[in-house]
């Protein structure tokens, strides 16, 4: 066993780890980033197989577009250039139960609320005032990330009067406030898959989050979804970092007073500030050696947690002359309100198409495509029924487009079971906590746990799940690292 010590120590080597890890790197601490797995990444990987390159588990970013999230994260980590981000436009097409019922949203918001107000005239000015609502929430949410909401007490509704007023609505009871008819509702809130929840569960403030972070378009990795990890650590290499992969944190234990010590079966570490960018109920509960009274309010919250849910996902090579009536992003749903949790075998299916916006991810006169169907949360599928989830989603796919009949080139296929080993969530989990009314927003887990020194990223914490969310976790988290360093100097 040997030890070293270092100014900080990040744990877990997925978006949000790495992006904690370089800010505090940049900011001139020495950092040390362990990474149970062989690479780097968590749910941002791509795999390869017979010239097809596969995103494990990404269909399209948001926030790619000068000025969102991820574009501005990038540029401050001196990253700006490095990666290409592919347009993806429309957005995402919808197949309500009939091919002849489809409808394309387009990334572009002005145009999204334009074609509903066409295909709704009755509707008259509510979609753009439940738009302008929704914006709102989400620059609030931000707002009060960049705040820290654990320190504002005072004066909230007066500078937050947004989210004091919505933020124990789930969409469905502001859209009925609002006056939309079931079918507008469907059409304004079809993103809403992406959370995995009925509206009548989801979080008015999480649904912002996700379909704010969307609002100027969607976007594809040029040459696949693991550019962004591999860009930040070639970058923190390049800072001076240090990685250490296949070494996976097994205690976290105060030492010598405001130092925490982290173990690994390979050695010990010490820091004075320890993030933890992996499940947080594993931090919590597993890790962290001595708990002491001042977690007792987070270990009660953790109990009272619910993980999202996760999804089957298959994996394909088909014909190029079989693809002319898919979209790059596409969503089959048997009918206006599917939902995975009340009916989950099959009445929802994403379908994903890289290679029709990056050609380069399938070789000449083939397309990847990718089959998701999504898993109510504590899914857990054996082997058979894995294979009979991807005949499930075969059928359904060759039911809308038979041309596809005995053209589907298997590749694999991944379960939560599989997820789980990648990224060490909670029963394959693909967002972390659920995206209800008392788990967004101000109900998001804590950045600052209970232990000084503790620190979560990832889309456990604010402002949730999806790669724009975790990146902005790590940046708000090593900000809130160096502040707190940075006060710890003055001090003494």
């Amino acid at each position: 066993m040997h030890t070293a010590d270092y100014d900080a120590i990040v744990i877990g080597g997925g978006l949000a780890g790495l992006t904690a890890a370089l800010f505090l790197v940049q900011a001139g601490c020495q950092v040390l980033l362990l990474e149970k797995n062989r690479r780097l990444g968590g749910y941002a990987v791509s795999y390869s197989r017979r010239g097809h390159r596969f995103d494990i588990a990404t269909q399209a970013l948001g926030s790619c577009e000068n000025g969102g999230l991820i574009n501005q994260t990038l540029q401050l980590l001196d990253l700006n250039g490095a990666i290409r981000f592919l347009p993806c436009e429309p957005a995402r097409s919808y197949v309500f139960g009939s091919l002849q019922e489809t409808y394309e949203q387009s990334g572009v918001w002005e145009k999204h609320i334009r074609k509903l107000e066409n295909l709704f005239p009755e509707c008259d000015g509510r979609f753009r005032h439940c738009s302008e609502i929704i914006q709102r929430l989400f620059e609030e949410m931000l707002r009060l990330a960049e705040e820290d909401a654990e320190e504002i007490i005072y004066g909230f509704s007066k500078h937050f009067p947004i989210l004091s007023r919505y933020s124990l609505y789930t969409v469905k009871r502001f859209l009925d406030e609002e006056g939309l008819p079931p079918m507008a509702q469907a059409y304004f809130a079809a993103r809403a898959g992406y959370c995995l929840l009925p509206l009548q569960r989801l979080s008015l403030v999480g649904f912002a989050c996700t379909e704010m972070a969307f609002r100027r378009g969607a976007w594809m990795v040029q040459g696949g979804v693991e550019r962004l990890p591999r860009e930040l650590a070639r970058r923190f290499r390049s800072c001076g970092g240090s990685i250490k992969t296949r070494e996976s944190a097994t205690r976290i234990r105060p030492d010598r007073g405001r130092t925490l010590e982290v173990e690994t079966e390979q050695g010990s570490y010490r820091a004075q500030r320890v993030v933890s960018a992996i499940d947080a109920a594993t931090t919590l509960q597993r890790l962290v050696a001595e708990p002491g009274a001042s977690m007792a309010p987070a270990m009660r919250k953790l109990d009272r947690l619910e993980v999202s849910g996760s999804y089957h996902v298959g994996f394909y090579s088909i014909p190029a002359c079989r693809a002319s009536r898919l979209r790059a992003n596409l969503e089959i749903r048997d009918h206006h309100d599917a939902n995975p949790e009340e009916d989950p075998v099959g009445s929802v299916l994403y379908v994903l198409v890289p290679s029709l916006v990056d050609p380069s991810s399938a070789p000449p006169g083939r397309h990847c495509l990718c089959l998701s169907l999504p898993l109510a949360k504590g899914a857990a599928l054996s082997r058979s029924e894995r294979l009979r989830y991807r005949d499930i989603a075969e059928q359904k796919l060759c039911s809308y487009f038979p041309e596809l009949t005995g053209h589907l080139e298997g590749m694999f296929d991944l379960g939560p079971k599989q997820l789980a080993l990648m990224t060490g969530n909670n029963r394959g989990s693909a967002y972390g906590w659920a995206q209800t009314v008392k788990q967004s927003g101000l109900y998001r887990f804590p950045m600052s746990p209970g232990i000084p020194g503790l620190y979560l990223a990832g889309h456990w914490t604010m402002p949730g799940g999806g790669i724009a969310g975790v990146m902005t976790s790590g940046r708000l988290c090593a900000q809130r690292v160096l502040s707190e360093m940075s006060g710890s100097k003055g001090e003494s």
